[in-house]
């Protein structure tokens, strides 16, 4: 049972540089609050109120071994959350293609 996805081609457009919650691929404003240099606090969804993207504490071994137990919300974090990658946003045909695959 994959949650339907529609979303008009204007609006997918601005989502695609937003950050995406890896739990339930919501757009999100912000991953987390930085209050010092390593002092953050992740940033709850308001749709599922889960951690919008709790890789962004973990260490590259954690996300490498659920990668390869093909988690979804790890793929999400790479293709959406990824800090380096996030401000060049991803074309939408290819963000509409990896959310219908993420649901099967």
């Amino acid at each position: 049972m994959g949650r339907s996805f529609f979303i008009n081609e204007s609006k997918l457009k601005s989502l695609s540089k937003m950050p995406t919650c890896v739990e339930c691929g919501d757009p999100v404003t912000n991953l987390y609050t930085e209050y010092s240099k390593g002092n953050i606090r992740l940033t709850q969804c308001e749709n599922c109120k889960k951690f919008v993207d709790k890789y962004v504490e973990h260490d590259f071994v954690i996300i490498f071994i659920d990668m390869v137990l093909h988690k979804p919300q790890v793929y999400r974090h790479l293709l959406f959350n990824r800090l380096e990658y996030r401000d060049h946003g991803i074309d939408s045909n290819e963000m509409i293609q990896t959310t219908r695959f993420l649901e099967k």
